[in-house]
């Protein structure tokens, strides 16, 4: 494992996970069931038992259906992310080894972190161009990088391939090396690679 001071740690893409989606669904939901419980209270005096279990029912199927097919749909994409999830190569560190694909960055080059190539370098003489690709959202960016054609494969996806926005380019050479946080982040790391790669041997 190639180890240095001084490198960027970049970050992992993540999907939003069950909680998000849930605060997603839920504040809709809360909505619906204040305004369904103020008219059950509201006419409470002017029903019948029979209309009152009615709209009781109608309230448990607005709020509780949804809820529960947002578990399952949470429950079965989890299943399906952890089938795709490489194993850890034997002998690898614990700590040390990444699923993902994001990578570090440092003086010496791009420290690839995934699968069979943990640990392999790729000097900054390999990469033809790097980026940061702001997201559209305002909230972090996309780190990418081409390579020069004589670079051993690497195992990297396309970056259009892992996040869906319109600031990445639908280009397969645009290699995933991972995300940073803010705008500041970004910055950071474009300007520390451009100094890493002026000062890199050719």
């Amino acid at each position: 494992m190639h180890e240095c001071d001084g490198s960027i740690r970049l970050r992992e893409y993540r999907e939003p996970g069950l909680g998000r989606w849930l605060v997603k669904l839920l504040i809709p939901v809360v909505i619906v069931a204040a305004f369904w419980v103020w008219t059950l209270w509201g006419f409470s005096k002017q029903l019948d038992r029979a209309e009152m279990v009615r709209l009781t029912a109608g309230l448990v199927v607005i709020c509780v259906v949804p809820v529960a097919l947002a578990l399952v749909v949470g429950i079965v994409r989890g299943r399906l992310a952890q089938g795709r999830r490489p194993r850890r190569p034997e002998g690898a560190p614990k700590g040390r080894w990444s699923a993902g694909y994001a990578t570090r960055l440092c003086p010496h080059g791009i420290v690839l972190r995934h699968a069979n190539e943990a640990g392999r370098l790729l000097p900054w003489s390999d990469v033809a161009d790097i980026r940061v690709f702001p997201a559209s959202s305002g909230r972090g960016g996309v780190v990418a990088a081409r390579l020069r054609s004589f670079t051993e494969p690497t195992g990297l996806p396309a970056v259009a391939r892992i996040v869906e926005d319109g600031s990445v380019p639908d280009d397969p050479a645009w290699l995933w090396l991972g995300g940073v946080r803010d705008a500041a982040e970004g910055d950071r790391v474009a300007a520390q690679t451009g100094r890493w790669r002026e000062t890199a041997p050719r």
